[in-house]
């Protein structure tokens, strides 16, 4: 698994994070805590199927952050040690619910083969129910709809969500970089308009300043008084250059 690099800019990440973890992450830990009240009928059953719990709560958690590729493998690992232990050990039908979570998000780091990956997420939560036949083989019907169908169609429904909200995630990273992008185009036109201005501004002073100053080289010998007064013109005009180029600059 290889980790995507981060689109967002920190505050975009920011804001994503907290409602993440305002809106989601609630009903995250809520599931767990009430799964575990209903499967577990002793306390070892809670020493066995909460660490599946607390590996969905600490991806998710990681998920929100933009950090789950550090992560998502040790949770995974945890999380699907939980479902064969519950299933044969603790007899919990939804012991599942961590590698579903866990599988399900960590599907986002994957680039490659995501198809296979998803198959192997689903037919290991599928095989692993089927293993309870090993246990009770007296109700075929009931352990293939409660141990098998049920997590597995669940396990797809949660997979495809996560898909589809990791599309519009996709569409929020896009929707960032083409404002990142209009932003700088703003900066490249405003300097364009800017060096236009200046070159306006400095260009045509220049110009006519090199005028004058080659008529009152030509009037300094004969005519003082008309090379004084292109002289007095010409500090009037680059007066008023700097002054307006100052103008341009603090705009």
């Amino acid at each position: 698994m290889t980790a995507r690099s981060p689109r967002f800019t920190e505050s975009t990440q920011g804001r994503l994070r907290r409602l993440n973890l305002a809106t989601a992450l609630p009903p995250v830990v809520f599931a767990a805590v009430v799964l575990l009240y209903t499967d577990a009928q002793a306390w070892w059953h809670l020493a066995v199927l909460a660490p599946g719990a607390a590996a969905a709560v600490v991806a998710f958690e990681r998920w929100t952050a933009n950090d789950l590729a550090r992560v998502a493998l040790p949770c995974l690992v945890v999380a699907a040690a939980v479902w064969p232990l519950g299933v044969l050990v603790t007899g919990s039908p939804n012991a599942y619910w961590g590698v579903c979570a866990v599988g399900s998000l960590a599907l986002r780091e994957v680039r490659r083969h995501r198809a296979w990956t998803m198959a192997g997420l689903f037919t290991y939560v599928a095989a692993v129910g089927t293993a309870r036949l090993l246990v009770q083989r007296d109700d075929i019907g009931h352990v293939l709809l409660t141990y098998v169908l049920i997590p597995t169609v669940l396990t797809v429904v949660v997979t495809v969500f996560t898909v589809v909200g990791e599309r519009f995630y996709d569409l929020i990273r896009e929707l960032e970089q083409t404002r990142e992008r209009e932003a700088e185009l703003a900066v490249v036109r405003e300097r364009v308009r800017f060096a236009s201005d200046l070159h306006d501004i400095q260009g045509h002073t220049l110009h006519v300043v090199k005028l004058k100053i080659a008529l009152a080289q030509r009037l300094l010998l004969h005519d003082s008084a008309r090379a004084e007064k292109e002289l007095r013109e010409t500090y009037a005009l680059v007066s008023d250059t700097i002054a307006q180029t100052k103008e341009l600059a603090y705009a």
